[in-house]
């Protein structure tokens, strides 16, 4: 971003925060730059905008919904009119939300703001789940955990998972919920991950033996390599001592 776009950005963030600048009714003007007016203008299809911090996408989402309900809202020549309950406006987080609301209601006034459902995406989905529980094969109300929440349920599972390497505490079950989590990013189904252990497994068996084996080695020597003569001596006295 050029140095003269970056004061352009500042005055017209200067414009819309400064107390008394515009109402609803009469909203100040707002200066774009070509390419976020490009981006309010876009027609009709989807569109991918790729923009770090701050390049203006609070200001771009703001005059997109702007535009589209004056060009083709209850008061556009249109036979079927785009309506505030039209439009889904999604954030990353409770607080931009929040932010995005008031912003919009500065722009367009708080009764069309209210009309229009602004969220983050964690809320928005939660609720969508809620109300279509049943469709989605799922309880009347069903929970969402939160971090903390997923740490509790591991902690109570643990006992029986029959994990042999990695030790049971809230580091290992941190770690855990962190993996989980990065699966359902990339949007990795449990049939997907089953199979991913499966190959893993006979990876792992093919270097180090059977996971019978492997579970002696950690037993007695903490890690995985080949049990040593000396230890393989000590299980012969041990096991001519128990017989």
């Amino acid at each position: 971003m050029t140095e003269v776009q970056r004061r352009l950005d500042a005055a017209a963030q200067l414009l819309v925060d400064r107390p008394g600048a515009g109402s609803p009714s009469q909203p100040a003007a707002i200066a774009l730059t070509d390419e976020q007016r490009r981006i309010v203008e876009w027609g009709d299809g989807p569109e991918v905008v790729i923009a770090g911090a701050g390049t203006g996408k609070t200001r771009v989402i703001v005059e997109r919904v702007k535009h589209l309900l004056e060009t083709r809202g209850e008061d556009a020549t249109t036979d079927d009119p785009l309506l505030p309950e039209h439009l889904l406006v999604l954030t990353y987080n409770v607080k931009a939300a929040a932010e995005l609301r008031e912003r919009i209601a500065q722009a367009m006034g708080v009764a069309t703001a209210a009309r229009m459902t602004i969220s983050n995406f964690h809320s928005f989905c939660q609720g969508v789940l809620t109300d279509h529980a049943a469709d989605a094969g799922l309880p009347p109300r069903p929970e969402v955990l939160d971090g903390v929440g997923q740490l509790l349920l591991l902690r109570k599972i643990a006992p029986g998972l029959g994990l042999l390497y990695h030790t049971t505490n809230d580091y290992t079950y941190a770690n855990v919920v962190s993996f989980i989590s990065r699966c359902k990013d990339e949007l990795v189904k449990p049939a997907d991950f089953v199979a991913f252990v499966v190959e893993e497994r006979r990876a792992f068996e093919a270097r180090f033996g059977s996971a019978e084996t492997a579970v002696e080695r950690l037993e007695t020597q903490g890690n995985l390599r080949p049990l040593s003569p000396g230890w393989t001596h000590a299980f012969g006295l041990c096991a001519r001592q128990e017989g």
